[in-house]
């Protein structure tokens, strides 16, 4: 927030800041993870709100970098801005209902990417199975 001169008494502190800071820089989209609250996806063009997936939260160690590996995974094999992050956060989910730094295994992702879709959690059906699709054609 102070980076963008928002302060906490601002309304609406994160938009505000994530609009200047896409304002003032070359960055098209800015992804910021917010705990238990999920993600927020700044872009240019929207704003998008990713709930959490997490059902128990017992260690949030390497959450970030696996939000940053799924992320990466998910632009490299070709899915949107949008996709990526929505796989991040079901892999950052996952790795924070287990105890200590852990890896995310193939079919407890898929697993959880399909379950989605009958929770009513899942993003649009593009996203959803493109989401899908990368981890089930990208992940071991």
């Amino acid at each position: 927030l102070t980076a963008a001169g928002v302060t906490v008494n601002d309304p609406e502190p994160l938009s505000l800041a994530a609009q200047r800071i896409l304002e003032s820089s070359q960055t098209e989209a800015l992804l910021v993870t917010q705990g238990e609250a999920g993600m927020v996806l700044f872009e240019r063009a929207a704003t998008r709100q990713i709930q959490s997936l997490a059902r128990s939260v017992y260690d949030v160690t390497g959450a970030g970098d696996t939000v940053m590996a799924a992320l990466s995974l998910g632009l490299a094999s070709g899915a949107t801005l949008f996709e990526s992050a929505f796989l991040a956060n079901a892999a950052a989910g996952l790795a924070v209902e287990q105890v200590g730094t852990t890896t995310i295994e193939l079919q407890q992702l898929v697993e959880t990417l399909r379950g989605m879709s009958t929770t009513g959690s899942a993003p649009p059906a593009e996203a959803y199975w493109r989401a899908i699709q990368t981890a089930g054609s990208n992940l071991s």
